[in-house]
């Protein structure tokens, strides 16, 4: 099994209903076929069981990132890669995690607001209009223009390669 010198983090970005979780798990498909080891933490996943009882306050909101963050920190730390899939709509709150993760790459799954309404899974934009923030991000991934496959491609290519590998 392949491993990191020290894991690192993927963190998969943007509006409910973007493509997040759908990139997520192929990109951790990849990783495994190539014999990374590999877990996902999926925003949804984590609030059912690790964070229950949080609501969708802003400080409830920071709070679920936190610990997704924390255990991401737990896992990359051993060698882990981690890729998380969470809407996180606050920069200060993804700044912080970023600073107690050594190697920590974010992606903002840009998928425009039309295509979030029509795939509404959860029914969230009928209940009432997204929270948008605005990001300085590291890999953007166009999902207008690319397929799931390309925005594997280009993550892998472009990311993953500068973490440091050892057999």
């Amino acid at each position: 099994m392949r491993q990191y010198e020290y894991g690192v983090t993927v963190w998969f970005t943007g509006l409910s209903g973007a493509g997040k979780t759908t990139i997520c798990k192929f990109v951790e498909k990849q990783l495994r076929i190539q014999g990374y080891r590999v877990e996902v933490l999926d925003g949804d996943a984590v609030r059912q069981n690790l964070c229950k009882g949080l609501g969708f306050s802003k400080e409830d909101r920071e709070e679920n990132i936190r610990r997704i963050g924390f255990v991401a920190h737990l896992l990359a730390r051993n060698n882990v890669i981690v890729l998380v899939s969470a809407i996180s709509p606050y920069r200060e709150i993804r700044e912080e995690v970023r600073q107690t993760i050594p190697y920590f790459i974010e992606v903002y799954v840009n998928a425009s607001l039309e295509v979030c309404e029509q795939r509404d899974v959860k029914g969230l934009y009928k209940k009432q209009d997204p929270a948008r923030s605005s990001t300085s991000l590291v890999l953007m991934i166009l999902m207008k223009y690319h397929s799931v496959l390309k925005s594997n491609a280009k993550l892998t290519k472009k990311a993953l390669p500068k973490v440091q590998l050892r057999s």
